[in-house]
Formats: C-alpha cells, sequence, structure tokens
C-alpha cells in the first residue's frame, strides 16, 4: 500500500517518464525488485512500469478497481439539496460530490467532523464562485457534513449541491438489439408522439420523452415514418423527430475483435464498437458555439479515476473543475468525460471536450484502453496497450484519415 503518492517510472529512475500514479492509502499489486538505483527500498515491477517502494507497506489486502462509489448520489433537480440512498434501480455511480458555496451562506470549513460536532469556531471558508469536491458525506447532530479530501468538512445547508444526470445510453452487451432493427433517440424537446398507423389521423395517446432510445424499423414505402414495435402492437413515429443511428465502417487497421470508438458531431451520437460490431451507444455533447472539436483519428493515450480541467489563461470564458471524473485524453487539453454541471447531451454544450453523462462515461472508461491495473488512480498508453481508437467526424466529414497517435 502507497502511503504517498506515487508515480509508476517507465524504468527504474526519478528521471524516467511517468507511465502512471497510485494515491496515497491506495493498494496495488507488486512484482520482482528490478534495481536499487537511486531508490534504496527498491524498484519493483508494478503494471506496465516499476516502482521505487519508499513509503510503501507490505498488507494483506488485495487491491481492487478504483474507484470507490460513495454510498450517497447527489441530487436529480436543481434547488434540492438533498442525498439520496442508491436504489437498484438508480446505483451509485459517482466517486465524489460536487459543490460549491451558497450565495446566502458562508461555506464555513471545520477541520473534521470532530471539531464541527463540539461545537468549536470553524477555520476557513469556501471561496465564492469556485466549485469543490467532497470525497465523502457524514450524518451529524449538526446535520448532513460534507468532507473535502484534507478532512475538512461543511455543511450541506452552507452549499448549493450540483444535480447530476441519471442520463444513460444504451450497452447492447447487456441489452442486445433485434438484428433486423435500427436504433433512433427522440430529439424533439416535447417528445415523439406515438400513432397507430404511419398518418396523422390516428394518434394513440402516447408519447416518448426526449431522449428515449428506441429500436425501429424503416418503411419501404414512406420515408416521412418509422415502425416501432410495442410488444404484441406496432406504433409508428415521425422521422423528423428522431436521430437515427447509421452504421459506418470502422477506420483503417482496426482487428476484427478491436475496441474503438466513433463520435459523430452532426448527430451529437457517440458509440463504441468492437470489429464492426455495435456493443455501445449514447449522446455526447461536443463543442458550443464560439469552440471547437478537432476531427481526426486519434487514440487514447492516458485515462485518470479524476482530473482537474481548467480554462486556458486568459481565456474570455474561464473556468475550473476539480478532479472532474472519468477523464481520457485523445489529444493535448481535449478528453473524453463526465459532465457533472450540465444535462444537455445530444446537444452541442462543452468547450471542445467530448461531455459524457456520469453513468455513460463511468460504462466507457471501463470498456477502453489503456487498461487501468487495480489500485491505479492514472494510467498511461504504452507499447502493449497503446489506447483505443476514437474517430471524430461531422457526418461524412472525418478530417485527418491518418491516426493521430501521441509519443510513447
Amino acid at each position: 500500500m502507497a502511503s504517498v503518492t506515487h508515480k509508476v517510472r517507465a524504468f527504474a529512475s526519478l528521471d524516467a517518464p511517468r507511465v502512471g500514479i497510485i494515491y496515497g492509502g491506495d493498494v496495488f499489486e507488486v512484482g520482482p525488485i528490478v534495481g536499487y538505483d537511486s531508490c534504496a527500498a527498491g524498484w519493483a515491477k508494478v503494471g506496465s512500469g516499476v516502482l521505487c517502494l519508499v513509503k510503501t507497506q507490505v498488507v494483506d489486502v488485495k487491491p481492487h478497481a478504483l474507484p470507490d462509489f460513495l454510498s450517497v448520489l447527489p441530487p436529480l433537480e436543481e434547488g434540492t439539496n438533498e442525498l439520496h440512498p442508491p436504489t437498484e434501480q438508480d446505483p451509485a455511480f459517482m466517486p465524489v460530490i460536487f459543490a460549491k458555496r451558497d450565495d446566502e451562506h458562508e461555506g464555513r470549513l471545520w477541520a473534521s467532523i470532530e471539531e464541527l460536532e463540539a461545537g468549536k469556531k470553524h477555520r476557513w471558508k469556501l471561496k465564492a464562485d469556485k466549485d469543490y469536491r467532497f470525497v465523502a458525506a457524514h450524518q451529524t447532530s449538526k446535520g448532513w457534513a460534507l468532507e473535502r479530501p484534507n478532512g475538512s468538512v461543511t455543511l450541506i445547508s452552507e452549499v448549493y449541491l450540483y444535480p447530476v444526470s441519471r442520463f444513460s445510453g444504451r450497452d447492447f452487451r447487456l441489452f442486445p438489439k433485434d438484428a433486423d432493427s435500427q436504433m433512433g433517440w427522440v430529439n424533439d424537446l416535447d417528445g415523439a408522439t406515438v400513432y397507430w398507423s404511419p398518418n396523422d389521423t390516428e394518434p394513440s395517446g402516447l408519447k416518448m420523452e426526449r431522449r428515449r432510445i428506441l429500436e425501429i424499423h424503416p418503411l419501404n414505402d414512406n420515408e416521412d415514418w418509422v415502425e416501432i414495435p410495442m410488444g404484441d402492437v406496432s406504433g409508428y413515429v415521425k422521422q423528423e423527430q428522431l436521430t437515427i443511428w447509421k452504421s459506418t465502417d470502422a477506420p483503417e487497421d482496426i482487428a476484427a475483435d478491436e475496441i474503438w470508438i466513433d463520435a459523430d458531431i452532426s448527430s451529437q451520437m457517440f458509440s463504441v464498437y468492437q470489429g464492426q460490431q455495435l456493443v455501445f451507444t449514447t449522446l455526447m455533447s461536443t463543442a458550443k458555439e464560439g469552440h471547437k472539436t478537432p476531427l481526426g483519428t486519434y487514440q487514447i493515450y492516458d485515462k485518470a479515476v479524476g482530473w482537474d480541467l481548467g480554462s486556458r489563461e486568459g481565456a474570455e470564458e474561464a473556468y475550473y473543475m476539480e478532479n472532474v471524473p472519468f477523464v481520457m485524453h485523445y489529444y493535448p487539453r481535449y478528453a473524453i468525460h463526465s459532465a457533472f454541471w450540465h444535462d444537455n447531451f445530444g446537444e452541442p454544450a462543452s468547450h471542445g471536450c467530448i461531455n459524457l453523462a456520469p453513468k455513460d462515461a463511468w460504462t466507457v472508461y471501463q470498456m477502453v484502453s489503456p487498461t487501468m491495473p487495480d489500485g491505479w488512480q492514472y494510467i498511461k498508453q504504452h507499447k502493449e496497450d497503446p489506447g483505443t481508437v476514437l474517430r471524430i467526424r461531422n457526418g461524412q466529414n472525418e478530417g485527418p484519415r491518418k491516426r493521430i497517435r501521441p509519443k510513447y
């Protein structure tokens, strides 16, 4: 177990490139000692690199995949500061809670739960207009308290809790689709009206809500409507109220069983394939007006359980978000990552990155490489695990066809 944060190096030298990160308190698997140069405790083989064993200890605990999810869920809606226990229908999916100081309160910070409970004076205050992450929530005699990574706490009544979207796509490994059907997302803000026949004369009284994913069958003799199976009967929806998924060929050199990603800006659709087989699809948010998501074919070159995201110095729209969960970089300053601060998936909303709903980001994070060893918080691509291919296109415009690979 690491006592402090350790950098995993490419080879046994403190000057060697970093290939991973293990945080203090995390348990990880250790291989054989490979040398002692510049490390008195020895360099041990760990995953794709080596680690100096100074400030580590042997423990009788098996490492596990990170992160550990919180035992409470953030609110669903704006303006509610309630935490919810996970349920079978709404399981745990967030490793942290995000909040900012409430405009009507001081955002007081106590050094510990014990000092808060004892009624001692607070030590600090949260800064206004800054987002903070909290790693635990505790029920106390003063009400719910949120804990910062350094152990300091604030009362939930003195902050604004970010509501977090429960939106998620469809994992075809768990919920296969009929071989003859296509997939369509309801894109109409008011939902899609279902009819009993492919015309406007027989409304069923049913509506499919916005962003509902439907299995559909195109009609050979009517391009304006699609059929949707509904148990023993069929309904019909206007095609203009749907964004329809269409299969696309894999980039060059993709193996028959290789995982790769297709991100189509024109439809805001994000799809994961294995070879030519669709295994997951969802809606994303790419760059909003005034910003750009670069087109091209890339490789994910690193993954992190959480990563700080911020604007460039001097940016007109400055922002800083602390330790955003499930970050997968594919180009410097561009990443696939979760977004807890909006629920606009299916519409452009980012500063250039690919935003996914947190549940979707976690699903994708587990599917793509480089593969994160148990107990690690960060991993870089390497020759044995070069990173999942990502193609970003805008309809038929695929940008540079040559795969853009960062240096190992």
